[in-house]
């Protein structure tokens, strides 16, 4: 029996009825849109590398944009929360097997779970912190007039219950959830080309492994690059902040 099959034997019946296209939704909300806003959230933080006006200005252009709300829920917020959930129950509802097949594809789907619990945890954590802040009392992301400094401070200054967290935990915290998120995205890049039958044989599928583990490093670079501004650039936070602490 495959692992396909212990997985479908195990869900909800409605799931199990409409495997095939909960599959394909599951995969490609993955891509499109989760995976292309990750490009793009990493893309426009990386211009921190170039100062605060570089970043100020490319967010300044997104929190600009008509209908923004509108569009974070269609576009990021209802999809993530989709292949979000879908994707916990089918992680769930698995059986890790590298233990009985040792094969880089077996370890490959098992760190697509173990990056999947990381991605959600570091997502969530993430949003609190900035986007959602002023739900647990930090500031108003879109009423900021300067985005490169409440972020800075945001990593800089953390709070949890009352407790402040060190600054070198926070980014240890964030080297590690935005490992597991381009992980994530580019080893499911493979094998949504694989599901979805852009691939065919087997060299065309050893190839674009290569161009995906290129894409991940890419990105993970990118993710690298703007925490680096963020904590040790010549612009970083390195006095009281502003903006009052995010807690949680």
């Amino acid at each position: 029996m495959s692992a396909t099959q212990v997985q479908t034997q195990t869900l909800p019946s409605f799931m199990q009825r409409h495997d095939f296209l909960l599959r394909r939704m599951h995969s490609l909300t993955g891509v499109i849109p989760v995976g292309a806003f990750l490009v793009e959230h990493l893309l426009t933080n990386v211009g921190a590398w170039y100062g605060p006006d570089t970043y100020n200005e490319s967010v300044k252009w997104i929190q600009g944009l008509p209908f923004l709300l509108v569009l974070e829920f269609a576009f990021i917020l209802a999809p993530l929360a989709f292949h979000a959930g879908l994707g916990l129950l089918y992680a769930l509802a698995g059986r890790p097997n590298s233990g009985v097949y040792p094969y880089t594809t077996n370890w490959r789907y098992t760190l697509q779970r173990v990056t999947a619990y990381i991605t959600l945890v570091f997502v969530i954590v993430h949003l609190l912190k900035f986007r959602f802040s002023h739900l647990v009392g930090g500031p108003v992301f879109a009423e900021a007039y300067d985005w490169f400094a409440l972020t800075s401070e945001g990593l800089l200054y953390w709070q949890i219950g009352g407790l402040t967290v060190p600054w070198w935990f926070t980014l240890t915290f964030y080297l590690i959830g935005v490992t597991a998120a381009v992980y994530h995205f580019a080893n499911g890049l493979w094998t949504f080309s694989i599901s979805w039958g852009i691939l065919g044989g087997p060299d065309s599928q050893r190839w674009f492994l290569y161009v995906c583990l290129l894409i991940g490093l890419v990105m993970a670079i990118w993710g690298y690059i703007s925490l680096w501004a963020f904590y040790f650039g010549p612009q970083a936070a390195t006095i009281a902040p502003v903006y009052g602490p995010a807690g949680i």
